[in-house]
């Protein structure tokens, strides 16, 4: 069955229950007549629970179809979305369910998976960890990416379908690991363009050899700035540190494109930039080998440089007025590397670019409980922890976010004591309970004093907008 043909059109019952039944076969059964599920949640108009699946280890999964109220931002109002049903699967004896949530006469669909908290016991086993809810979802349709829903919905297929089975297709981290191998693949063939060497396994051991003719326009370049010559490890590792950043740029642009914040027209809102700006950027030019330094480096210098109204010198390339916003973070602040001709052949970038674009880079905030699946920002300090070299030698390590979570929570909770202890005291729960930090009936009854002292934490790449030139 052409998986790609349901999950990348706008919401059709019967296509998607084909779907699912090439993956379940005789584990689902639906019902002839979907029986009317009453909510009385205001993301809701209807609902409809349209089926059963039984699983291999006999957990059951109830499948619902919700059609969602006008006032609800489909690709946003995830937690009232995850929860409107949750008394009704619960109270039918199901371990979770599949939502498909939609809207007539639009084109998105967020599919979700929702369930109880189970984690592997010691002795291996699959066992219920509590009663608090976790959602996998996707966004759908027509518009979005679908090759990591596609392979998803593959593995599951092609699993024992397990509730085990079913939790770790649509886990988050099974995305992050496959999004970070083909990531790793793709900076190890453009090094070895450039170096003709690559990393080869021999007797259960790593080694670097040399299996191709390095590229010596690039290669003499480098081992001119760091005073090295071809072979030297001071030039291969000079090329390795610029390749690492260029990719790293790049991955960043797709959180900031899927934002709307890249080629945003001169008189339009922050927000409503090409999605797929890189990828475009890439298809008009007409020299292609030289993508990096006649328009990246553009695209670079603009988003290192405060400009009047934010107005791109890409702008002379397309023929229309666009603006870039100006981030002063350090990530484009232009170096020496950066002043060297890199003629990278087009099939490389290509690549790079099409492989980032079968993957949906979500900019929501995510948290342990609720997490959109796909490339989240957290993967830019993956990719910083495990390439970039010397790194764990300095000390230098990502921290995972349930930790950044648990210090902030504590730190609020201890700046709180001295002065309102009782306060601290009676909303430790809450902050314990890992809901965000922002702005809540809570927070604004601090005790005088205090409430003016308090600092929300950052909304960071999910809420922030850019500011404006001065």
């Amino acid at each position: 069955m052409n998986y790609k043909e349901v999950i990348e059109s706008r919401y059709n019952r019967q296509n998607w229950q084909l779907l699912l039944h090439d993956i379940f076969g005789s584990k689902i059964k639906f019902w002839n007549h979907p029986s009317s599920v009453q909510t009385n949640s205001p993301f809701a108009k209807q609902a409809f629970w349209l089926g059963t699946i039984t699983l291999s280890d006999e957990q059951t999964i109830a499948v619902y179809e919700v059609e969602l109220a006008d006032s609800v931002d489909i690709e946003r109002n995830r937690r009232g979305i995850r929860d409107m049903l949750l008394t009704t699967w619960r109270n039918n004896g199901n371990a979770g369910a599949f939502m498909f949530c939609y809207r007539k006469n639009e084109s998105v669909l967020r599919f979700s998976y929702v369930s109880e908290s189970w984690k592997f016991a010691d002795d291996g086993s699959y066992q219920k960890e509590s009663t608090d809810t976790r959602r996998f979802t996707y966004l759908l349709g027509e518009g979005h990416r679908s090759r990591t829903a596609i392979q998803q919905f593959e593995r599951l297929r092609d699993s024992g379908l397990s509730l085990k089975d079913l939790t770790k297709a649509f886990s988050v981290d099974a995305v992050s690991d496959m999004f970070f191998d083909g990531y790793k693949k793709q900076y190890e063939n453009i090094i070895f363009y450039i170096t003709g060497k690559r990393m080869v396994k021999v007797a259960n051991k790593w080694e670097e050899r040399l299996e191709g003719q390095p590229c010596e326009t690039i290669m003499w370049q480098f081992a001119r700035a760091v005073g090295g010559d071809l072979q030297s490890p001071t030039t291969e590792k000079a090329v390795r540190d610029y390749v690492k950043k260029l990719m790293g740029r790049l991955v960043f642009l797709q959180f900031l494109q899927k934002k709307g914040w890249l080629g945003v027209g001169i008189h339009d809102e922050w927000g409503s930039g090409d999605p797929e700006f890189i990828q475009n950027l890439f298809k008009d030019c007409p020299d292609k080998d030289h993508f990096v330094n006649k328009v990246l480096n553009l695209l670079f210098n603009d988003l290192n440089t405060e400009r009047k109204d934010d107005l791109s010198k890409l702008s002379t390339l397309n023929s229309q007025l666009i603006k870039i916003p100006y981030l002063n973070g350090g990530l484009f602040e232009r170096e020496a590397d950066d002043e060297m001709e890199f003629p990278l052949p087009a099939k490389y970038m290509q690549s790079l670019l099409d492989f980032f674009a079968s993957y949906n880079f979500t900019i929501d905030e995510n948290d342990p409980d609720d997490a959109e699946v796909g490339v989240d920002p957290e993967m830019l300090g993956r990719i910083f922890e495990n390439l970039l070299e010397d790194n764990k030698d300095k000390g230098a390590f990502y921290t995972p976010k349930e930790i950044v979570g648990y210090m902030c929570r504590e730190s609020l909770i201890a700046y709180l004591q001295p002065s309102s202890g009782a306060f601290a005291r009676k909303h430790r729960p809450t902050l314990e309970r890992r809901e965000d930090l922002r702005p809540r009936h809570w927070l604004r009854s601090l005790p005088d004093g205090l409430a003016e002292r308090a600092i929300p934490l950052p909304y960071c790449l999910g809420r922030h907008q850019p500011a404006p030139s001065r």
